[in-house]
């Protein structure tokens, strides 16, 4: 009786194995073509920002494209890189300026930074004036 609940239990895991597998494969398969398609889009010697799986920022202007990767020319580093469009995580037009630390900062960190700026200059007014009426 065990022997025969083992078969089984062996024959449904050899069974979905290849499906699960197939399944992680296609959405990468997916996401590599988004990426490229955004890639094409952006388009060569173009400003680009390319965050990667790993957590890696790349910034500087897209030199080649390829069929399964492309060559960035990064700013910072003052090299050339060839990047695997399934090692890419997002891809994004244009790269921020340097921040006050020396790092690139985005379109969405400027916009919280100004956000923040606007922020505390009206509210400190806000505090100053109201503990002044007291």
């Amino acid at each position: 009786m065990k022997s025969i609940i083992s078969l089984i239990l062996v024959l449904c895991v050899s069974w979905l194995t290849p499906v699960f597998c197939r399944t992680k494969s296609n959405q990468e398969d997916q996401q590599a073509e988004k990426i490229k398609s955004q890639i094409e889009k952006i388009g060569v010697r173009q400003d680009i920002t390319v965050v990667m799986k790993d957590g890696k920022k790349y910034h500087g202007f897209v030199s080649r494209i390829g069929d399964e990767d492309f060559d960035i020319a990064e700013v910072d580093r003052k090299t050339t890189l060839t990047v695997r469009y399934s090692e890419v995580k997002k891809a994004s037009k244009g790269y921020g300026q340097k921040g006050p630390l020396g790092n690139r900062v985005g379109r969405k960190g400027r916009l919280i930074g100004t956000i923040i700026g606007i922020t505390v200059a009206v509210v400190i007014p806000v505090i100053i004036a109201g503990s002044v009426k007291d």
